[in-house]
């Protein structure tokens, strides 16, 4: 156990994207393929670790409720088109040491209570990503405040300043829809994800 646990445990995620990256160059200078991809999910909570099985099968492993939180985020990495999601729990412990963009609030299959997700990012350098960043964190406010006509706007920003960005597509698409049949008084603003 380490005190910096979390904080570790993002810079090696942040370290394998960057090491991915680099492969990945490398790779296609040699005439390799290199499309690889890697998804991460990061959670904190309380968890059993150690060796776990019995005489036939033997392995160092962790279970736990918080574990299963982490290998569903990882596999939420591909409907967001991200590389790393970041619960919550993971961010309030390394909020001052990070930076992230608010993904949703979801409720991953197999749990009830709903998870506040973040995309962990490498800090901008460009003014050009900061203008994206804070606009998008604007349109995070207005679409939970079901302020669905800003929320569009303010996306559709998003969208020009990044094209390619699938979660901004997301969000587009979630508007049109809510502007046509608005949720009722009781939406809480949670994605109810349907994938392991």
């Amino acid at each position: 156990a380490h005190p910096d646990h979390a904080e570790r445990a993002v810079r090696c995620s942040i370290d394998m994207r960057v090491e991915l990256d680099r492969l990945r160059a490398k790779w296609a200078t040699e005439g390799k393929p290199s499309k690889l991809e890697m998804g991460i999910g990061l959670n904190t909570g309380e968890v059993v670790v150690g060796n776990v099985g019995s005489e036939q099968r033997f392995n160092y492993t962790a279970l736990g409720d918080h574990v299963n939180l982490a290998s569903r985020l990882e596999s939420l990495t591909k409907h967001y088109g991200v590389h790393i999601i970041v619960s919550d729990s993971t961010y309030q412990i390394v909020k001052s040491k990070v930076f992230v963009r608010t993904l949703d609030n979801v409720a991953v299959k197999g749990k009830k209570q709903p998870v506040k997700i973040h995309e962990l990012l490498r800090r901008p350098k460009e003014k050009h990503d900061l203008l994206f960043y804070t606009t998008w964190e604007d349109a995070i406010v207005k679409y939970n405040e079901k302020d669905f006509v800003g929320a569009q706007k303010l996306f559709g920003k998003c969208e020009e300043l990044r094209p390619h960005d699938k979660v901004t597509k997301l969000y587009l698409a979630r508007c049109v829809e809510f502007r046509k049949s608005p949720p009722g008084k009781d939406w809480d603003g949670v994605f109810v994800a349907k994938e392991k």
